[in-house]
């Protein structure tokens, strides 16, 4: 009994002196033991990759057409061309001078016409005419006969329905190319006059081949009309020179230019512009002259005689307008 004593006593001393046990973490409780928990590079291969490894689109995707490109998508009001000055030209002011359509002026007529001819010819003067003598509301409006005779029916038909008889300039090759049109010119009560033969700048020629130019063109119309070239001379292109003026006095022909014309030989032009171009030269006595080959002539002359016309103007050959009495030839129509 005192053994047993003695034993629970020393056991009791020693626990005494053994350190204090420390509890063990919560959290360490919930954990799996280290041989079961699995390695990382053990996780499952079909977990998917995280998002932020995912290719997110583009907002405008390379391969999808630009917005302006896209005939679909309605365009943005930035994309409308804004109209330019060329695009929309501010109109300019109607000139005093243009002529009106055809059908305004259809029923114009001058409050005279001229008399039958032939008309007595004066004798040739030396110089250059450019204008005639200046008697009230008279004009003389001549053509150079020359080149495609394709507009001339026409023409002459509106001369015939306007009352107006005039002074045709002839070319002599053109007159030996078209010898019934040169009857018909004079069967229609028109005056005949040179233009020459072929048309050939004369200040560039010695005075015997201006002279013989003249003579040719004369023999033509003499024996096509029976009528004379003589005095009136206009000079192909207008060229003149002292000896063209010389020379064709000396053989009895008066060199006429003009007041105005219709400029026909100008690429750009057009009815409107021919039209106009001619009332600008147009007062009582003026000489105007153009030609019978340009195909917009008939209209041309149409609506410039129906202006004048309209006007009071009355249109007479050049052996009127050059007479001592132009009023003298004229008469009611």
């Amino acid at each position: 009994m005192i053994r047993l004593s003695l034993l629970l006593l020393i056991l009791s001393l020693v626990a005494c002196n053994a350190p204090a046990a420390v509890p063990a973490p919560a959290t360490a409780v919930a954990q799996p033991p280290p041989a079961t928990r699995p390695a990382a590079t053990a996780l499952p291969t079909a977990i998917p990759a995280p998002p932020s490894t995912t290719p997110i689109p583009s907002a405008t995707p390379t391969a999808t057409p630009a917005a302006s490109a896209t005939p679909s998508q309605t365009p943005g009001p930035t994309m409308t061309p804004t109209p330019t000055a060329t695009e929309t030209p501010t109109p300019t002011p109607t000139s005093v001078f243009a002529c009106r359509p055809r059908e305004a002026v259809a029923a114009a007529r001058s409050p005279y016409a001229v008399k039958p001819g032939p008309w007595p010819r004066p004798p040739a003067t030396p110089g250059e005419l450019f204008v005639g003598s200046g008697a009230t509301n008279v004009i003389h409006l001549g053509f150079d006969v020359e080149g495609s005779p394709e507009p001339l029916r026409e023409l002459l038909d509106i001369l015939d329905r306007r009352g107006v008889r005039t002074t045709m300039f002839i070319l002599g090759v053109w007159a030996d190319t078209y010898p019934d049109w040169v009857r018909e010119l004079a069967r229609r009560g028109h005056e005949m006059a040179n233009h020459a033969y072929s048309h050939q700048n004369l200040k560039d020629v010695p005075a015997d081949q201006i002279l013989a130019e003249l003579e040719r063109t004369e023999a033509v119309v003499q024996s096509l009309t029976g009528q004379t070239t003589r005095p009136w001379f206009r000079p192909p292109f207008g060229s003149r020179s002292d000896a063209v003026l010389e020379t064709a006095y000396a053989a009895g022909w008066t060199t006429v230019v003009w007041t105005g014309s219709a400029e026909d030989w100008r690429e750009d032009t057009s009815a409107d512009i021919m039209c106009q171009t001619m009332r600008e030269g147009s007062y009582p006595g003026a000489i105007l002259y153009a030609h019978t080959n340009h195909p917009e002539m008939p209209e041309t002359i149409d609506r410039y005689i129906g202006e004048m016309q309209a006007r009071g103007y009355t249109f007479v050959p050049m052996s009127v307008i050059m007479s001592d009495d132009p009023g003298a030839w004229l008469t009611a129509p």
